[in-house]
């Protein structure tokens, strides 16, 4: 049972790899096409598709690192529960803030 914990912890892992290149990938394109539509609009050369994906560029970067560094809060968290009683974690319960009367919001 040890094994399958690992694998499933080694694939998500890897999702928050090409997470990250697809958030990347996806801010620069967004940024290609904006610039061509925009250079067609005001017919200059290339202007506006430089801008956009250099605009593009960083803000895929950004975005990408702020995913990544949430995600793997969220699994320090996951792990200190872990760690701490020895039982796998409801993420259900970590999500949820509860009111006074005990209900979930």
């Amino acid at each position: 049972m040890q094994q399958g914990k690992g694998i499933g912890n080694e694939l998500s892992k890897l999702n928050l790899i090409s997470s990250l290149g697809f958030t990347i990938i996806a801010n620069i394109l967004v940024g290609f096409v904006l610039g061509a539509f925009l250079d067609n609009l005001f017919s200059t050369a290339r202007l506006f598709k430089i801008i956009f994906i250099i605009l593009g560029t960083l803000s895929g970067v950004y975005n990408g690192i702020k995913y990544l560094v949430q995600e793997l809060e969220r699994y320090d968290k996951i792990d200190n529960v872990d760690s701490r009683d020895g039982k796998i974690p409801n993420l259900k319960n970590h999500e949820h803030k509860h009111r006074e009367d005990g209900k979930d919001e």
